[in-house]
């Protein structure tokens, strides 16, 4: 379980979705929520600032109206968010409302206040092309080391959900029955960089009922992995021989891999380890994965070098979210 966990909410319906996986990840009794709000400053015009007077007493003018009036409005969504929190059974939730560019003030309080985790739900409209590429998620993970953030995209169905007035005591209904997460997918990808991820899933995972599933995806998978039984076509025995020879040497390093991967993980406590071997496309074979063996998160690893696009296993969270709404991705840059 988590201690401290940052709940980001920009004020729309869909922010509501991270409420639910904040509730998940933290200890309820013993740990921590902070609902973190941020009202964005308003601009200010040159020929606006030339006109004032810096010695002249200050009087409360519309600028000043208005953002009173934001951060108003951001504080009573935040109010809604910490009752909604309430009901789902966790005991300590704060509100942190923070006027600044959202995605800096984001690394800057989860920081500051030593959060284990952020939880964030994104709109993901097209996926993370427009919506991470320089956005506000894009920049939490590209410059938050060490620090899980859990990204969200809610499917149309939750989505209406959420914008139910009922929505608080759904969620609180939904957590009663299942509080912590039981199928925890970890992509990996045969280096031991991928697997500093390992320690923030299994805190996700439940570790009485739950189940970690360290899945790695190769190219091509040996034919008797495959099952086929077929003779090579004349005058190209040479050739299958050799790609055959390299998918086999190429499956033994996974095994051997994702057998150590699964030591490493019963020592950090999980309940339950299983194992995996996928031959394919990563970001196709993970999705299929997902949806067959209904995973309820899915943890990677970054690079983060300039976000989302050049992540470690290439376009894969790219088509997490994208392709798997309503399923959370657990993404950790490491430091160092």
């Amino acid at each position: 379980m988590y201690e401290r966990v940052l709940l980001t909410t920009d004020g729309s319906v869909l922010s509501r979705a991270a409420v639910e996986h904040a509730s998940r990840l933290v200890d309820r009794a013993r740990g921590e929520v902070v609902v973190l709000a941020v009202s964005e400053p308003l601009p200010q015009f040159p020929a606006q600032a030339a006109t004032v007077d810096p010695a002249a007493p200050r009087h409360p003018g519309l600028t000043d109206a208005m953002a009173a009036e934001f951060t108003a409005a951001a504080r009573a969504h935040a109010g809604a968010l910490r009752a909604a929190l309430g009901a789902t059974g966790v005991a300590q939730v704060s509100i942190d409302v923070s006027v600044g560019l959202p995605g800096e003030t984001i690394v800057a309080r989860a920081r500051d206040l030593a959060c284990d985790a952020v939880v964030m739900a994104t709109h993901g409209r097209s996926g993370l092309a427009r919506t991470l590429l320089g956005s506000v998620a894009d920049h939490v993970v590209s410059h938050l080391r060490d620090v899980p953030v859990v990204l969200i995209r809610p499917t149309e169905d939750q989505a209406a959900v959420l914008a139910d007035p009922a929505w608080a005591a759904n969620a609180a209904a939904a957590l009663a029955a299942n509080a912590r997460y039981q199928r925890v997918l970890v992509g990996l990808d045969g280096s031991p960089f991928a697997l500093r991820v390992l320690p923030f899933a299994v805190r996700a995972c439940d570790d009485a009922t739950g189940r970690i599933e360290l899945v790695e995806v190769i190219d091509a998978l040996p034919r008797a992995v495959r099952g086929h039984a077929d003779e090579d076509a004349g005058g190209g025995e040479s050739e299958t021989s050799l790609a055959e020879r390299e998918a086999t040497a190429a499956y033994d390093r996974a095994r051997d891999y994702l057998a150590a991967a699964r030591e490493r993980a019963m020592a950090l406590g999980a309940g339950t380890v299983d194992t995996a071997i996928c031959g394919g496309v990563p970001e196709d074979a993970l999705v299929d994965y997902v949806r067959t063996r209904g995973v309820d998160l899915v943890a990677m690893t970054t690079h983060g070098r300039s976000g989302m696009a050049r992540s470690l296993l290439g376009s894969v969270p790219n088509a997490a979210l994208r392709r798997l709404a309503g399923t959370p991705l657990l993404l950790l840059r490491p430091g160092g």
